[in-house]
């Protein structure tokens, strides 16, 4: 599945809850690198600048930290490497992730901070936003419900649109799925005719909309089953109408208690000037689920944003 996963851990034990699923995740083949970021003091920082001696003192905290967990990692059979950073968090966790060849960043939506009304941590978003890699989020204020270092994924959930773009998480899913022995469900949700134009309310209009759902019912259907086909796998499927598809996705994680989403960064309509698209960005802001997310493109297909590339002129001169 994945070869190289990154895992940020700021100290905290929240930062720290994606572990079980970092051992859920990795495979004997891959490699697993903790990172550990020391944020420099700046001028406008209200803290006062450490002494070279403190500074010091804290990089030995940090590689001792560090140490500790690897050793947690490798009882659990996982080859597991050690690196540390100084600077801006979500920018040397980018920097280490298109640097060093990393294809999965684990994170949690909080850390050291401590757990706030925000759905995430403005470091989580940064680095989602940046990295350009799959990467997965795991909720921090959502707490397992036994105390294991593992967790073990009884239900995934796949959401499809109907191209080949959402599709590409599949061979993930069912890795994952053979080897929790968990059950696949594929989710279609179809948009609500009626939702796209309020001014069709007339009789005639309602006919017609009721015929074009009967319609997309029987076509998700013949897709569905045709994906299960192509795939060789044995899979639950909900088909679902819905005027809003991350919202749908949420009812039904909440309805049935899934353990993880998987999806692809992008569906139908993916641009590679968006890092994701517009359901996965909704459901990376405003889902309460644990979200593996698959990118689709390559390195070098996603646009950077403008503010980047001006970034990086500047500094050029």
């Amino acid at each position: 599945m994945f070869e190289h996963i990154l895992v940020p851990l700021d100290g905290s034990s929240l930062a720290e809850c994606v572990l079980p699923h970092v051992i859920a995740l990795a495979t004997r083949d891959a490699s697993v690198t903790l990172l550990h970021v020391l944020e420099e003091q700046g001028e406008q920082s209200q803290t006062p600048l450490a002494s070279p001696l403190d500074a010091q003192l804290e990089k030995v905290a940090a590689r001792a930290y560090l140490t500790e967990v690897a050793e947690r990692l490798s009882r659990a059979g996982i080859l597991v490497e050690t690196a540390a950073a100084s600077g801006p968090a979500a920018a040397e966790v980018v920097a280490y992730a298109q640097q060093n060849d990393v294809d999965l960043i684990v994170m949690s939506t909080h850390g050291e901070s401590g757990l706030s009304g925000w759905n995430m941590s403005s470091v989580v978003q940064k680095v989602a936003a940046r990295a350009y890699r799959s990467m997965m989020i795991v909720r921090a204020y959502t707490p397992t419900s036994e105390e294991s270092d593992t967790v073990t994924y009884r239900r995934l959930l796949v959401p499809l649109d109907g191209s080949r773009r959402a599709e590409c998480v599949l061979p993930v899913a069912i890795s994952l799925a053979r080897r929790h022995d968990a059950r696949l469900v594929l989710a279609h949700i179809l948009l609500d005719p009626a939702a796209l134009d309020p001014m069709w309310a007339g009789e005639e209009e309602r006919s017609l909309l009721g015929q074009l759902a009967e319609y997309r019912q029987r076509r998700a259907e013949r897709y569905v089953e045709g994906v299960r086909t192509r795939f060789s796998v044995d899979a639950d499927v909900e088909l679902q109408v819905s005027a809003d598809v991350p919202s749908a996705l949420q009812a039904l994680c909440d309805e049935h208690a899934f353990d993880l989403m998987i999806m692809s960064a992008h569906g139908h309509s993916g641009s590679p000037r968006r890092t994701y698209g517009s359901v996965v960005t909704s459901l990376i802001g405003y889902s309460s689920m644990p979200l593996l997310i698959v990118q689709d493109f390559e390195g070098g297909e996603l646009v950077p944003l403008q503010a980047e590339l001006a970034t990086q002129e500047r500094k050029g001169h």
